[in-house]
């Protein structure tokens, strides 16, 4: 048997439609997320597909980072014509990653497909890396071939189930609790809808970047990723008390598989305990149950955690009551 690999800077007119029902398709592999990634990092994004006799049996988009770009980003922002210094450094020690890929249509020839992704740091002469779909085992075929192999997790809620079964998962006194004491605080959730609600999450995205001592994340990038992944399932809520946003978070919701993007919590909300992070959290999993989607997925954490901070991210996660899966990363570092 002989599998194709064929590379493109353009989707063939049947790539979205393949994606559809599919148990491994998320929005990281549409033509419009892979359009927007390579238009917000200026960087080349390429279109991949596994064929046996003419047939796809997998595709995945691949996307060329810098690893030098990424770690010099915050010192550049403070020298003037930065942007210009951020083109030149763009190039400088590359790499190619891919996110929940490959999508396989054919589950009889998984062996064959991770044969071939073996053999794409040759033909783009530089390291890769990528994370499997969390229904993906881990792959022998990678690590056999050199890849580096890191387990990681994340908690997948099934919003199949009731609603009472999805309330009665979470933990009852650190989850539950905590809804009940934002309800009774009044605090209420509101979908964002406009730039105007956007730039609400944006402020509150960069309050909690600045108390963890990060890069403030542009406006300008976030009203983009909204413009163009919205038409295919992205949205948002904010949880507020009165007229004080206490949290917000974006999610997508592509082929009924929901991911969080930017949760962001208020300073305020941590301090006077008014729980409306936990709110949006139990909106979300009420509100995807009500709409058919499938799978709400917490998006990682460290499989074992060992630091205070992972530990605290993965508690926090843990307490929705989703289930713990193995979410496989690999990477293949060329010399």
């Amino acid at each position: 048997m002989t599998i194709i690999t064929k590379i493109s800077k353009t989707p063939d007119k049947e790539w979205n439609l393949r994606l559809e029902n599919n148990r491994f398709s998320t929005i990281h592999n549409t033509t419009q997320y892979i359009e927007y990634v390579k238009i917000a990092r200026n960087q080349p994004s390429y279109y991949v597909s596994f064929e046996n006799k003419g047939e796809v049996i997998a595709q995945m988009g691949l996307h060329r980072i810098s690893r030098a770009q990424k770690k010099i980003a915050y010192k550049l922002k403070k020298i003037p014509f930065s942007s210009k210094l951020s083109s030149i450094v763009k190039n400088i020690a590359p790499i190619f990653i891919w996110d929940y890929g490959p999508v396989v249509f054919r589950e009889d020839l998984l062996k064959e497909i991770f044969n071939e992704i073996t053999k794409l740091p040759s033909e783009f002469k530089t390291s890769i890396k990528g994370t499997l779909h969390p229904f993906h085992n881990s792959s022998e075929i990678l690590m056999k071939n050199g890849w580096q192999e890191k387990k990681m997790g994340t908690f997948l809620i099934d919003l199949r189930i009731s609603e009472e079964e999805l309330w009665t998962n979470i933990d009852r006194r650190s989850g539950r609790k905590a809804v009940n004491k934002a309800l009774k605080n009044g605090v209420k959730i509101s979908t964002i809808k406009n730039l105007d609600d956007l730039k609400i999450h944006h402020q509150l995205l960069n309050e909690g970047k600045q108390m963890a001592g990060l890069q403030n994340y542009p406006f300008k990038s976030l009203k983009y990723s909204w413009n163009i992944l919205k038409e295919i399932g992205q949205t948002g809520f904010i949880a507020w008390l009165d007229d004080v946003p206490l949290a917000s978070t974006l999610v997508t919701t592509y082929n009924g598989y929901l991911n969080e993007w930017g949760f962001a919590e208020a300073k305020i909300d941590r301090k006077n305990l008014t729980f409306g992070s936990d709110l949006i959290k139990w909106h979300l999993i009420k509100w995807g149950h009500k709409n058919n989607f499938s799978y709400f997925d917490l998006s990682g954490v460290e499989f074992s955690p060992e630091t205070s901070k992972e530990k605290g991210i993965f508690n926090f996660k843990k307490k929705w009551g989703g289930n713990l899966m193995e979410w496989y990363h690999y990477t293949f570092m060329k010399n």
